[in-house]
């Protein structure tokens, strides 16, 4: 799995290095220049704790929502068979918008490009394009149900443009067939994309509208078998536009999904 150039991993600054190591030796450290409002009694009352700018999200958060995440899903599988949400691999955003931005700008150099679905939403074009990142697209199919045409995803992923293709886009259901991808579908992409080193943005918000309910129907999110963000938020899920919270949940092999965080 490659990763974007764009992204900053450099070694941390010597100040930063320096605090590190005092820390390791356990030498107490205190921070003349600390401004952070929370730490020193000075935030309102509706500000309950300290704010530790995580960048994934406050834990206690990630922590209810894995809980809740883990119950829905659960539930919506049967049987209790859907892994259990981590809140190790969350990421709280302001919306899913947001979260195919940072995506973006973690697995595409300018100039890559991204599969997105047709018949399907401008959304993907849009950020895209503020991204520098080129989108290509894959045609669903009609036969009395909506399908992903396979053979096409992988003659575009072996064509003359799959060097620069780094993540395949799944509307699970998509937008505006309602049409979800289907089991089969799914172990022939999950395959192409590990093979190939694609990543898989799985876009999830509107899982929980069952307008084509098949039997095989699942979310991707916890998908194992290769580098997979799935997508979802409130405002779908609660058919409340101002309720503002999305988050990414990674899953994939070990390795891959370490990376990414990293």
């Amino acid at each position: 799995m490659r990763f974007s150039s764009r992204v900053d991993l450099s070694e941390p600054n010597p100040i930063a290095a320096a605090e590190t190591h005092c820390r390791c030796e356990g030498m107490p450290l205190g921070k003349l220049n600390d401004s952070n409002p929370t730490r020193h009694g000075l935030a309102p009352a509706l500000v309950p704790g300290t704010y530790t700018a995580d960048p994934r999200g406050p834990r206690p958060a990630r922590e209810a929502l894995a809980s809740f995440l883990t119950e829905l899903h659960r539930g919506a599988e049967g049987a209790g068979t859907a892994p259990a949400a981590d809140p190790n691999r969350l990421y709280l955003l302001s919306s899913t918008s947001q979260a195919y931005s940072w995506l973006m700008k973690l697995l595409c150099d300018a100039g890559d490009a991204v599969l997105a679905p047709k018949p399907g939403y401008p959304l993907i074009e849009s950020i895209a394009r503020l991204e520098c990142v080129d989108t290509i697209e894959y045609q669903l199919r009609f036969d009395g149900s909506w399908y992903i045409d396979v053979a096409e995803l992988r003659a575009l992923l072996d064509g003359p443009q799959g060097a620069c293709i780094r993540a395949l886009v799944l509307i699970n259901p998509n937008n505006p067939t309602g049409s979800y991808v289907k089991a089969g579908e799914r172990e022939q992409l999950v395959g192409l994309c590990r093979e190939r080193g694609v990543a898989i943005i799985a876009d999830e918000v509107f899982y929980d509208y069952a307008l084509e309910p098949f039997p095989g129907n699942a979310r991707l999110a916890g998908e194992a078998g290769a580098l997979t963000f799935a997508l979802d938020g409130f405002s779908k899920m609660l058919a409340a536009p101002h309720a503002k919270v999305g988050w990414i949940q990674v899953s994939g092999p070990e390795t891959d999904v370490r990376e990414a965080m990293r």
